[in-house]
């Protein structure tokens, strides 16, 4: 098992908040360590992601 790091994109919503960028992750298999919003264009977040990778 490894540590990578990736950026991911999800669909942006009015009351974000950490279970919902949580359970997009997790719909996605991911693993996280942690996350990072790193921005948001177009409706749409870009999510910074270190996580266990097999």
């Amino acid at each position: 098992m490894k540590i990578t790091n990736k950026q991911i994109y999800i669909n942006a919503v009015a009351n974000v908040s950490s279970e919902y960028i949580e359970t997009e992750l997790a719909k996605q298999n991911i693993r996280a360590l942690r996350w990072a919003i790193v921005d948001v264009h177009n409706g749409v977040y870009t999510v910074n992601v270190s996580c266990y990778e097999t």
